[in-house]
């Protein structure tokens, strides 16, 4: 499946999602300003364990009352029961990838790399990507790099 990459430019956020009907809702204008910025990246489907060696992947919403106005995602399940309570669950298998490395970050040959930067001196708006220069425009933006090694959060398929 393809994980869609969007980004509004009144919010100055990216956001992703594998779902068709959250797609389509934000191409239509149901949620307006979002666009497709068409970066993408392929992840196993929820629940379906196709490789096993993948972890499912969850997904967070922080709460903007709090100045949280994100949505992060992690194939590390020690890494999703930390969240927050700042953070709602919106699913505990959103996606399925493979874990990096977690003392390196490097993805098994058949993958490809996903960073996570995180920009903190916004509303908390994380980027997720599987191209290095795209991660380094956003580190010389401000954001940081999260996840193992140089900031790979999980393994997308290639």
């Amino acid at each position: 499946m393809e994980v869609d990459e969007f980004y509004n430019a009144a919010l100055g956020h990216y956001f992703m999602t594998s779902d068709a009907v959250e797609k389509q809702d934000l191409v239509t204008g149901v949620h307006p300003g979002w666009v497709p910025t068409g970066e993408w990246f392929k992840a196993y489907a929820p629940g379906l364990k196709i490789v096993k060696s993948t972890n499912a992947v969850c997904r967070y919403y922080g709460n903007p009352l709090l100045g949280i106005n994100s949505h992060f995602y992690s194939a590390d399940v020690a890494e999703c029961r930390k969240v927050s309570s700042d953070w709602e669950l919106e699913s505990e298998d959103i996606f399925e990838t493979i874990l990096p490395n977690r003392q390196t970050g490097a993805c098994p040959d058949s993958t490809v790399g996903v960073y996570r930067l995180w920009n903190q001196r916004s509303d908390s708006n994380h980027r997720y990507t599987t191209r290095a220069a795209v991660k380094e425009e956003m580190l010389a933006a401000g954001y940081l790099a999260e996840g193992y090694g140089e900031g790979v959060v999980m393994c997308a398929v290639r």
